[in-house]
Parts: structure tokens; C-alpha cells; sequence
């Protein structure tokens, strides 16, 4: 019997790439002055607007992997809030039940 060193991977294969490839990208976009006004980041919030309507795994892959990593720095965190659906919101809010808010640097 051969064994890929993917097997057991498919599980989280989507998490894996939308974490390293997508997260990054996001990240610098909304940390942007333009970020408003960025069609590709409209085209990712749409997106994750999509997913938030999807089935449980899909909502699950949207919480964790794609929308956690946004409250690690308050820039992300308050320029991703003006960007996302009424259901991204959904679970943005449901995540402020283990996560803190992070502090802007601006005390």
C-alpha cells in the first residue's frame, strides 16, 4: 500500500491554503490607506459572505482560519468590520465570546 504524503491532509487541506496563501494577502490589503476601496478585498469579504451562508464546515473554515487571524491587530480588526455582510457578522460576533478585541496602539 503507497501512502502520499498528503494522506490525512484532505481534511484540512482547505484550511492550509486559505490560511498561507489567502490570510497573508488580506491582511496586507487591509492594512492599506486604500483599503475601502480595494476590489479584490470587496471580492474576498463577498466571499467570506458566501461561506458564511454555506453548510457547517464551511462556516467553521470561515471562523478559524479566515477570520480570527483579523482580531490579532486592531487595524485588521476595525477595518475588516466595516467590510463584512450581515452574516460574516454573525460570526464575527459569536467569535467575541473567546476572543478580546484587540487595542489600538493609539492610547
Amino acid at each position: 500500500m503507497r501512502y502520499s504524503a498528503l494522506d490525512g491532509l484532505n481534511e484540512f487541506l482547505s484550511n492550509i491554503i486559505f490560511g498561507n496563501v489567502l490570510n497573508p494577502i488580506v491582511i496586507r490589503l487591509l492594512k492599506r490607506d486604500d483599503y475601502s476601496k480595494s476590489k479584490q478585498l470587496l471580492q474576498v469579504f463577498d466571499m467570506y459572505e458566501d461561506f458564511a451562508s454555506g453548510d457547517t464546515e464551511t462556516q467553521n473554515l470561515l471562523q478559524v482560519t479566515l477570520l480570527e487571524i483579523l482580531w490579532d491587530e486592531a487595524i485588521t480588526y476595525e477595518r475588516a468590520m466595516k467590510l463584512m455582510g450581515e452574516k460574516t457578522k454573525e460570526i464575527w460576533d459569536y467569535i467575541y465570546s473567546y476572543l478580546y478585541i484587540p487595542r489600538s496602539d493609539n492610547r
